[in-house]
């Protein structure tokens, strides 16, 4: 939730009570917290959406023709993406990030995807403010210095490697100096 502070006159983000609490999540529960698969919402990383494909849609093997239809679902719902070049890019890094689970069951994939939990309400508010930012880069143009540093900033946090993202508290230092 954004509320808006009348006395800084700043958003505040409160309420991460549906952020995903891991340590609670096992292999019997785990349909019941990655209960669908929607690449379309794209507040939800790209790992995610492995998982719940896996879980959900395609219960074997991770095969390349599988992870090939994630990665295009994520990739073409990606609001922020404004052209084929861009599109493709995001794709190539997408499928590369992700190519080494080609072959593993669920068990083997999710034990190497949740390590990046850590990044994904991270990568929700990136998606948020990208989404923000391309309006007011729209409307203000591409010289405006600040919503370029900000701009480079939350491309990171959305960045389809979990590993390329920078964690929460790099995010903020980094914000807090643009």
């Amino acid at each position: 939730n954004i509320l808006f502070g009348l006395k800084m006159e700043v958003p505040l983000l409160i309420d991460f009570g549906l952020s995903l609490p891991m340590k609670d999540v096992r292999v019997s529960n785990r349909s019941q917290y990655f209960y669908t698969y929607v690449p379309e919402y794209v507040v939800w990383p790209p790992e995610v959406h492995l998982i719940c494909y896996m879980i959900h849609i395609d219960k074997g093997a991770l095969t390349k023709e599988g992870l090939e239809s994630v990665c295009n679902r994520v990739t073409k719902a990606q609001p922020f993406l404004k052209d084929e070049s861009e599109r493709a890019s995001y794709l190539k890094l997408c499928m590369h990030a992700y190519s080494s689970l080609i072959g593993q069951g669920i068990d083997a994939a999710f034990s190497k995807l949740e390590v990046y939990w850590s990044t994904w309400d991270n990568y929700a508010l990136g998606i948020l403010f990208a989404k923000y930012l391309n309006k007011a880069v729209t409307a203000e143009g591409t010289n405006n210095v600040l919503l370029r540093g900000i701009g480079g900033l939350f491309e990171e946090t959305i960045h389809p490697d979990p590993v390329k993202r920078p964690s929460l508290a790099e995010t903020n230092k980094r914000f807090q100096s643009i």
